[in-house]
């Protein structure tokens, strides 16, 4: 009988969260303050139906000498963070699956936070680390 240890590799993964900030812009020419949420406000040079509303004269008035101006526009932002995934679960699935294939003798003898002890009879050896393997996990045999 030999004791197999199989360790619960942790690796950080990468993922991505969007970006949530409280943006706002005052319009000079509305006279009106605007709230918007997202990452940050891009602004684009098109034609503004305001100021095509307002008429001619009245741009003339203000001094405003066409009807195209920069507004802003909500661009998502995504920030990358990270999280510790185990193989614990993925170690359970396997040796129960294992258990079920092969009608095998292995058992449980300790688990710990960083690793799973197998008992595993002589005869099983051989097959017990192919198989963990090909599940690529990490193992030392005691």
């Amino acid at each position: 009988m030999k004791t197999i240890q199989i360790n619960y590799s942790v690796k950080s993964v990468p993922f991505k969260d969007k970006v949530e900030n409280s943006l706002q812009w005052y319009d000079t020419i509305k006279q009106e303050m605007f709230h918007f949420k997202g990452g940050k406000l891009q602004f684009k040079y098109t034609e503004d139906e305001y100021l095509v509303e307002m008429g001619e004269e009245e741009r003339k008035r203000r001094g405003i000498k066409t009807t195209y101006r920069l507004l802003p526009e909500v661009e998502n932002l995504y920030k990358t963070n990270y999280k510790n995934v185990s193989k614990k679960d993925e170690i359970d699935k396997w040796f129960n699956s294992y258990l079920n294939y092969n009608s095998s003798n292995v058992s449980i003898s300790n688990k710990t936070n960083k690793a799973v002890f197998f008992d595993v009879p002589d005869e099983e050896v051989d097959d017990f680390v192919y198989q963990a393997d090909r599940n690529r996990f990490s193992y030392i045999i005691r």
